[in-house]
């Protein structure tokens, strides 16, 4: 009698250790897998090192819909492939958040204004070896002014919003995301 109990117990305990991996390795293994997701919806049809607004880039090449009156929204597709990219956004008296996403759709950082330094945010995006070639050509006693970011692909996209608090505040707001730069180096 205790020993068909035993059988089924162990082969409870196996069944449920054999579903808990599959369960862990199908979380890991899926986002890498995905196709559809935002990073990749969102760069299809955009050119490379170029900040456009979302109006700019038309639904065609926006299927993710920025209709909120109180934001101002850039979207800048980034490669690597001929270097590092900078990116330079002004910042004003709202409130700014930026979100760099890698082509797997992994997000790499995000920022908000209140990183800017004497009102701009600047950020240079590069592979590890791109990012160790430009440390290694600053001064020892020089410190850098923007941040440094090492991706690990090539492609990604850069989202910029601008919150305006006031519906009179919104040319101004357009004006200042007008003078955001993304480019490479």
């Amino acid at each position: 009698m205790r020993l068909p109990l035993l059988k089924i117990v162990l082969a409870a305990s196996a069944t449920l250790i054999l579903a808990g991996i599959v369960h862990l390795v199908s979380i890991v293994l899926l986002p890498s897998l995905a196709t559809g997701h935002a990073a990749a919806r969102l760069a299809q049809g955009l050119p490379f090192n170029r900040f456009l607004t979302t109006e700019a880039a038309g639904p065609r090449v926006m299927p993710i819909r920025f209709e909120d009156a109180t934001t101002q929204s850039l979207i800048c597709r980034f490669s690597l492939q001929q270097g590092p990219v900078r990116i330079d956004v002004p910042t004003g008296e709202g409130v700014l958040s930026i979100a760099i996403l890698q082509s797997d759709g992994r997000m790499l950082t995000s920022m908000t204004d209140r990183v800017a330094q004497r009102r701009l945010i600047s950020a240079v995006i590069g592979r590890a070896e791109q990012i160790a070639a430009l440390e290694a050509d600053d001064a020892d006693d020089d410190v850098p002014t923007e941040l440094r970011l090492s991706s690990l692909s090539d492609e990604g996209v850069i989202l910029v919003k601008a919150v305006v608090s006031r519906a009179t505040d919104a040319p101004i707001v357009r004006d200042l995301l007008s003078q955001a730069r993304c480019a490479a180096l």
